[in-house]
């Protein structure tokens, strides 16, 4: 039997999908994962905490900002934004991104949205 494994964790998954559909559901995104909705809200509240996304209510929904300039968290990868990894999956990045040394902006300005090409 061989065993199932990936390249990406589900974080990884999850992040990808959110910044292709910033405007998904955490129930859409559970069933295009293939991921219980416990898990997808257990993981958008750590990538939340850890300052790699931002959940902003727009009307009666939510939409959410990816701060892609941040550092992979893997030490053998920290010298790579996020954005570089959300690029080589097929998202377009308005801005080069760039690594900071903190965790989280505080300046807005500087939050980034990622697209779709």
């Amino acid at each position: 039997m061989k065993k199932h494994w990936m390249f990406l964790s589900n974080h990884g998954h999850v992040l990808a999908y959110i910044t292709k559909y910033p405007r998904s559901t955490a129930e859409a995104i559970a069933r295009k994962l293939n991921l219980s909705m416990r898990g997808v809200q257990n993981i958008l509240a750590d990538l939340n905490e850890a300052g790699y996304l931002e959940k902003v209510k727009d009307g009666r929904s939510n939409r959410y900002i990816i701060h892609s300039e941040l550092p992979m968290r893997h030490r053998l990868q920290r010298e790579y934004a996020v954005g570089d990894m959300l690029q080589a999956l097929g998202c377009e990045k308005t801005k080069k991104p760039q690594i900071r040394n903190e965790m989280r902006l505080n300046d807005d300005s500087q939050d980034q949205e990622l697209r779709v090409t």
